[in-house]
């Protein structure tokens, strides 16, 4: 699809680029907010899919810290950098 919306100059919007707020802290910080406690996608998401969030948001991490970002600057920038 995004080739197509790229050869056509249609614009395409990312659906939750912060995911749900998980990509602006790291998940331990979120794990006793009342949010999380009502995440149903989370709790709904198997063991794997859980470990794969944990290491995008960890990686999140490991490149705002060093740069001196918020972790919600650099899970934008990754969209935005992006062609489509």
């Amino acid at each position: 699809m995004l080739p197509l919306c790229i050869a056509d100059g249609i614009a395409v919007v990312p659906w939750s680029p912060l995911a749900r707020g998980r990509l602006t802290r790291a998940r331990e910080d979120t794990s006793s907010t009342a949010h999380a406690a009502a995440d149903e996608v989370w709790k709904a998401l198997c063991a794997k899919a859980q470990e794969a969030d944990r290491m995008v948001v960890g990686r999140v991490g490991e490149i705002a810290e060093p740069r001196g970002i918020l972790r919600a600057q650099a899970a934008l920038a990754w969209p935005l950098h992006k062609k489509a």
